[in-house]
């Protein structure tokens, strides 16, 4: 082997090319010798395993690590296709298929080569019960028997797989000619005669197992109509038509296998050939050792000889050779740089990566960027641009960055010596570079840089003897806004988070001022290299940025000129910060879209901000509403009788929605529309049934809609259209529903069928839901919701009044009225006053104080029957005001400031008791009334009466406003009109122009009170 590696080298010597004998490395299996080879003045080194075309190779031959390794990319492959898993589009079947040509085939590359055992073949076999289990959602304490989920996937138990593709390598190894190497191996025993004792079970050995079970041997034929034939077969003939690209060979009974001339090897695919290297030369008999030889992270050529004496040589030769290349990432940078470095060899082989190559269209100075998991593209844009393709203006106000995004600021001048820095971000990850500048690009220079590690903050700074480093005693918060403040001076800086403690560190050395020639970079390092010598992370922030402060300077992030940053990559508008403007009111939640924050209010509130109560009577939803009931749970396990009125504006969404279970599984039904039909899709646990109506419902109009079900037979009737019906399939005829009842939408489309053919909510108002024959009261009746307003309906302007309720129906309504109510508005008279006992008395807060104001403006409306009595009472404890009628004339009486005085204002020059309807105004302005009497003159003469010290004002039980009235056996005493109360009618009393206290339908303060004839 050593003799070998030395003719290689002075071969390629003479042709340019070197080995890199740090990287290549031998493995050693079945000898002592321990020896290392030497090339040149280096030594080889051994290894005991090495990964060859993704497979790992171990001295002792097992497959144990390499069986380890397959899992885990297969785990990998599994997570990234989660939304494949879970998706509620894509049937079981489908997901199923994906399985099969996804994730098998990685759990299994290589599978030909192990040397398996019970033990071994249990792993691969837990991983796909595994993932089939997640692909079918059952998770414990639910259960399946393995067996019976392998038939219920129609999957084949793992080993029958690997069984398979190790006969058809056989298959396809034995038809080589003798001479072949592959085929020489099968029957090599470089170990001579066996040791003693039970032999380790191999890979030979299980293969001749398996072979001896069938019959057959290393040069027998497995009958065609096994199970298990050696493959890969088919059941055509060669000559014209056949698949083959280039060598066909007929088989018995009709089969044929493909074949490549020299110089070519046979794809995985088993018709089409790929061209080998050409240009390696032939090794010497002397070369064949039992080393494999291999150079770490290279690419590899596995290349087969053949030689005059075939009987000789039993062995592979394994070449492995390396080249490194430089290259730079896709997108604009300040400086674009090409590496010196070049290959210098470039050879045509078999590409082996298997990461598939980013193809998105990103314009114009946009990059193409594959995620972390290798498997999702995005584009990344150059600053000022966003949208698929970046084909969109944008304008960044606080950015957001992924990791491989970054903007870049003019140089930092005058901050060669000292540096003040506020900074607030927004981490979505632990790690990540936000803050670099320094004086050069390779980081050879002076620099500074802030950065986090592990959670913490990290400053970074080296004037030029060596690099200081500040550390943050606390970790970031993840997903809040964290403040950062940085002072340095000099060598000496000193670091705080959140307004938590000083952290102080010192950079090494003597020199103290720090040269600042490089662009100031934010949220990513840009293209300054040689990171690794001297940070502990290299890649950019995950998160957002809002606020920067160096020296006194706030930084605009948008692109110059209408902001200060001169270049960037991979910019997005940061979204999070956008709810921090919006305060939503009223216990409303903000959410962001792409473009703006939204406020979702809670029912009975609307606005932008949730800051307007709604007096909702028809509901209306826009999009993003819905309403929330209880479950129909067992009500409807027989039979559901719908009827629903409605007017839309969109042509789809969902009406209304009950389902069983939270993940949208099992039985439901739905009501929604689909391009204008209205649509009722309902499932009793054996399949879906969905029954349409016949035509389009017009938009803007009202609909009404009513659904029958009994057992599996659903009849759907829309307005005057021919009825149409459905039958669900399956035996199963009961409907349970025990999750909540959604109106006009849900708040997430996750509890949703995937059977329910739209994904959007209903647009439009709502004003009749009945069912079972039972009326559903629609606001009453609703456990929740969000942005519910209210429909443009009659309904609002609440015309059956206070007592009454409006029922709509279409565009009109009617009123339900409570009994004593005259018409159909649910109207009543004004109050009518009987003088004894006849009263109406208030004494709540907001009576109380519109009474106790100063001046007093009170506005009623009145006709009498009776020339003595009064009309008015209004008493606070500190004060009084009395209206009332004394022999045909008008007195207004108060207390003064001074409470031994009372003022009296009397109007005597009109007649009020005539039975007709009058209209006072009386004002109590300091000492000073008026009397106005039909918008006649103002009497303001008064009179002063003096209290007698020993005469309370009035006793506790008066306090409040009396209207019409008072108790009898208080009247007299405490207002002087011991006749009591008037007898005639108040329709209307408004107390300081702005409180009207609407007596007509005020029902709780009433005392012996009736309805007036107006």
């Amino acid at each position: 082997m050593e003799m070998m590696l030395r003719r290689l080298k002075t071969e390629a010597d003479k042709v340019g090319l070197s080995i890199n004998i740090d990287k290549t490395k031998s493995m050693r299996i079945n000898t002592n010798n321990n020896t290392p080879f030497i090339v040149g003045i280096k030594h080889v080194e051994n290894v005991t395993e090495f990964t060859y075309l993704g497979s790992i190779v171990t001295a002792n031959g097992g497959a144990d690590a390499d069986i380890v390794s397959r899992i885990r990319k297969a785990q990998r492959a599994f997570g990234q296709l989660k939304s494949v898993w879970t998706s509620r589009q894509l049937s079981i079947k489908t997901k199923l298929r994906i399985f099969n040509f996804n994730i098998i085939p990685v759990l299994l590359y290589g599978c030909e080569t192990w040397r398996v055992t019970k033990i071994s073949i249990n792993r691969p076999q837990v991983f796909i019960n595994r993932c089939l289990r997640k692909i079918l959602k059952i998770f414990w304490p639910d259960t399946i028997r393995n067996t019976d989920l392998l038939h219920l996937t129609n999957q084949q138990e793992v080993g029958i797989k690997i069984r398979k593709r190790k006969w058809g390598w056989i298959g396809h190894t034995l038809r080589k000619p003798d001479s072949n190497i592959a085929r020489s191996a099968l029957e090599w025993n470089p170990q001579g005669k066996r040791k003693q004792g039970r032999p380790a079970q191999t890979w030979r050995r299980s293969i001749l197992d398996e072979l001896q079970q069938v019959g057959s041997t290393w040069t027998s034929k497995t009958e065609p109509d096994r199970e298990l034939s050696l493959k890969p077969f088919a059941s055509r003939r060669c000559g014209h038509g056949s698949p083959c690209e280039q060598i066909c060979f007929e088989l018995h009974d009709g089969m044929y296998e493909c074949d490549c001339r020299d110089g070519f090897i046979l794809r995985d695919d088993g018709y089409s050939c790929a061209e080998l290297n050409s240009t390696a030369s032939t090794p010497s008999l002397e070369d064949f050792k039992l080393d494999v030889i291999y150079q770490k992270d290279a690419v590899m050529d596995a290349l087969e000889f053949s030689f005059p004496n075939a009987t000789l040589i039993n062995s592979f030769i394994f070449i492995f050779l390396s080249e490194r290349f430089n290259f730079t990432t896709l997108g604009p940078s300040l400086e674009q740089k090409l590496t010196s470095e070049s290959s210098a060899f470039l050879r045509s082989t078999l590409p082996i990566s298997t990461v598939r190559p980013c193809t998105l269209d990103c314009g114009p100075g946009g990059g193409c960027h594959l995620e972390s998991d290798e498997e999702t593209a995005k584009c990344l844009c150059p600053l000022g641009r966003g949208g698929d393709g970046c084909a969109r203006d944008m304008e960044i106000h606080s950015p957001r960055f992924t990791g491989s995004s970054w903007l870049a600021f003019p140089a930092l001048r005058g901050a060669y010596k000292h540096v003040q820095l506020s900074l607030e971000l927004r981490p979505e990850a632990y790690d990540g570079i936000f803050f670099l500048t320094g004086e050069r690009d390779d980081m050879a220079g002076d620099f500074m840089a802030l950065l986090l590690h592990q959670g913490f903050v990290e400053f970074r700074f080296d004037c030029g003897s060596g690099i200081g480093v500040v550390r943050s005693d606390e970790t970031v918060l993840l997903n809040q806004w964290n403040h950062v403040t940085l002072y340095r001076h000099r060598w000496d800086a000193r670091l705080q988070l959140n307004n938590g403690k000083h952290i102080q560190g010192r950079s090494k050395g003597l020199f103290s001022r720090i040269t600042f020639r490089e662009p100031l970079f934010i949220g990513g390092p840009g293209n300054t290299t040689g990171l690794d010598e001297k940070l502990p992370v290299t890649k950019g922030l995950r998160g957002c940025i809002r606020h920067l402060e160096v020296n006194d300077h706030v930084y605009k992030f948008a692109l110059e000129p209408s902001g200060e940053s001169i270049k960037g990559f991979g910019i997005e508008e940061c979204t999070a910060d956008r709810c921090s403007r919006v305060p939503c009111q009223h216990g409303g939640k903000c959410l962001t879209s792409e473009t703006s924050a939204v406020c979702l209010c809670p029912l009975g509130f609307s606005g932008d901000l949730c800051e307007i109560r709604v007096d909702l009577q028809v509901p209306s939803f826009n999009g993003s509403s819905h309403l929330r009931y209880r479950g129909l749970a067992e009500s409807a396990l027989t039979w559901l009788d719908l009827e629903i009125t409605f007017k839309p504006t969109i042509s789809d969404g969902l009406i209304i929605y009950n389902g069983h279970r939270m993940d949208g599984t099992g039985d439901f039904m739905g009501l929604y529309l689909n391009d204008g039909f209205v649509e009722f899709a309902y499932n009793l646990g054996t399949g879906a049934a969905i029954v349409r109506s016949h035509g389009r419902v017009e938009l803007s109009e009202w609909h009404e809609v009513r659904l029958s079900r009994t057992g599996r037979l659903a009849i759907l009737t829309v307005d005057n259209q021919l009825p149409v019906e459905i039958l669900a399939p399956g035996a199963f005829t009961q409907l349970s529903l025990p999750q909540n009842l959604y109106l006009g939408g849900v708040p997430n489309f996750g509890v949703v069928s995937p059977q329910v053919r739209v994904r959007s909510a209903f647009v439009g108002c709502i004003q009749k839901v009945q069912i079972n024959g039972r009326a559903v009261a629609i606001l009453a009746e609703a456990l929740g919701g969000a942005n519910v307003d209210n429909c443009p309906h009659p309904c609002v302007a609440r015309p059956c009044g206070e007592d009454g309720e409006c029922i709509p129906e279409m565009d009109y309504f009617t009123c339900r009225c409570k009994p004593g109510y005259r018409d159909h508005l649910c109207s009543r008279g004004p109050p009518s006053f009987h003088g004894i006992d006849s009263f109406f008395h208030l004494k709540d807060a907001t009576t109380m104080e519109a009474i106790s104001t100063d001046p007093l403006d009170i506005n009623v409306r009145f006709k009498s029957n009776s020339d003595t009595g009064l009309l008015l009472w209004a008493f606070t404890g500190s004060g009084f005001v009395s209206l009332g009628l004394r022999r045909g004339a008008l007195e207004l009486r108060f207390s003064s400031r001074y409470r031994e005085e009372e003022l009296l204002v009397v109007h005597n020059s009109s007649t009020v008791h005539d039975g007709l309807w009058h209209r006072v105004k009386a004002v109590r302005d300091g000492s000073t009334g008026l009397l106005i009497v039909d918008n006649g003159p103002a009497i303001t003469r008064q009179s002063v009466q003096i209290r007698p010290p020993d005469k309370p004002l009035g006793p506790p039980e008066v306090e409040g406003l009396f209207i019409g009235g008072m108790p009898h056996r208080l009247v007299g005493p405490v207002t002087g009109y011991d006749e009591g109360g008037i007898r005639g009618c108040i329709a209307d009393l408004v107390i300081n122009a702005d409180y009207h206290l609407g007596v007509v339908n005020r029902s709780a303060a009433r005392h012996n009170i009736g309805e007036c004839e107006v």
